[in-house]
């Protein structure tokens, strides 16, 4: 029953999927997660951060602990060299809203512990004393497994866009409630690269002396075809890292 479960959410959204717009192929991002989440009635798609063996960074929205579904999968930047673990338990932010969309983050912690290769490795996590990362105008990286825009089939790679952090002023222009202390915003606008629905709750990475760190997860995306791009929204990962070491003590 399960697995027919599984299959019929699938189908439901194979012909929906969104994904980055005008990405490419990224193909070392160990500590990618590919996340199906939602019940019989309809769901959708998303991303995760490995943290630690055990716990799983994703977005408040995901960790819906309504959703009857929740399944992860990691290991490669390929749909078919994944392979799923299990999920013994999520919890997501006791401050989070849905609308407008505050505090969206949560913690998928795992059955057993990921044993750690060149395929699965850990992220690296902001500093506990720092607050205000990325800085405006750096660059970062947007990571998403959706499917292709004009495509039925959901994407098999693994895509990245390369976005910059924008202005308090430009983030509000698009997103008038959003927090500067919980939440940023950046876009592509040079490519016109985006994030779309099928990408939420993945990773928002720079490097930092050499160092891929997560400083981002994305929130609220802005992907309409035939529109000029604008920012997408993500969580601010350093504003929780007391939260997060609270639940994971990492």
């Amino acid at each position: 029953m399960k697995f027919q479960i599984i299959f019929l959410v699938l189908a439901a959204f194979a012909l929906s999927t969104e994904a980055i717009r005008n990405g490419i192929i990224w193909q070392d991002a160990p500590y990618m997660a590919r996340i199906l989440y939602g019940t019989v009635a309809g769901g959708g798609q998303g991303g995760g951060a490995i943290i630690s063996h055990r716990h799983i960074l994703v977005s408040g929205f995901v960790a819906d602990p309504a959703f009857t579904i929740f399944n992860v999968w990691v290991g490669g930047s390929t749909r078919t060299t994944q392979r799923q673990v299990a999920v013994q338990s999520r919890v997501r932010h006791p401050n989070y809203l849905g609308n407008p969309r505050t505090n969206d983050i949560g913690i998928a912690t795992l059955t057993a512990d990921l044993v750690f290769d060149r395929f699965v490795r850990p992220i690296a996590l902001p500093p506990l004393n720092v607050l205000f990362l990325p800085y405006d105008n750096e660059q970062g990286t947007a990571l998403g497994f959706g499917g292709v825009p004009g495509v039925a089939n959901s994407a098999e790679h693994l895509q990245a866009a390369f976005m910059r952090a924008v202005t308090p002023a430009r983030c509000n222009s698009r997103f008038p409630f959003h927090s500067l202390l919980q939440q940023f915003c950046a876009e592509d606008t040079r490519l016109r690269s985006e994030v779309c629905s099928d990408d939420l709750a993945g990773p928002f990475v720079v490097l930092r002396r050499g160092e891929e760190v997560l400083v981002g997860i994305i929130s609220i995306d802005f992907c309409i075809a035939a529109q000029p791009s604008a920012p997408a929204l993500f969580t601010r990962v350093s504003a929780y890292r007391t939260w997060i070491n609270e639940q994971t003590q990492i």
